[in-house]
């Protein structure tokens, strides 16, 4: 029998005195008047590449845990640009591999 995935979701109950809730929030309800907006003009493939982001994001806050930019002393721009060069290179090999 498969592992029964965790929630990723996030109660209001949870984010109580924190100073982020009120801001979660909001952004939720802006997030799902977009997607209500795209989905009633038949905005097909705009729901799509958000879907894409949204699988990024998941699998990011399943493997490192939720981004804390204010503590993340990473170079995302350095990360980045490191990323692009690795997509030249795979799409290289796809079509040398045809």
């Amino acid at each position: 029998m498969a592992a029964k995935k965790k929630s990723l979701r996030v109660s209001e109950g949870e984010l109580v005195g924190k100073k982020i809730s009120r801001e979660v929030f909001e952004l939720e309800a802006v997030i799902t008047e977009m997607l209500g907006v795209l989905s009633m003009n038949g905005c097909l493939w705009e729901m799509r590449v958000i879907k894409g982001i949204v699988e990024r994001l998941r699998v990011g806050l399943e493997r490192y845990g939720r981004l804390e930019l204010n503590a993340d002393k990473r170079d995302f721009a350095r990360e980045a640009n490191e990323e692009m060069l690795d997509l030249v290179v795979y799409r290289e090999i796809g079509r040398l591999k045809g």
